[in-house]
């Protein structure tokens, strides 16, 4: 994946269309620096889905780690 910075306005609305309204929840607490536990207790949800989530949304997105993930700025 190539950093948000890099990314034109129709790629990253492209990249975030793809995702899951969870999965876009997700992404904003990982842009505090959220734990997936404490996603988890935010969410009301296990850490296992949390889990599952971020992965899913690594994959749509090509991100290389949750970091890039939040750098989407969903």
């Amino acid at each position: 994946m190539m950093l948000a910075a890099a990314l034109t306005r129709t790629d990253k609305l492209k990249i975030v269309q793809a995702l899951s309204l969870a999965e876009k929840e997700i992404i904003h607490w990982l842009k505090f620096g959220k734990t997936n536990y404490e996603i988890a207790q935010i969410l009301g949800k296990s850490e296992y889905t949390i889990k599952t989530q971020i992965h899913k949304a690594l994959a749509k997105t090509g991100a290389v780690n949750r970091t890039a993930l939040a750098l989407l700025g969903v």
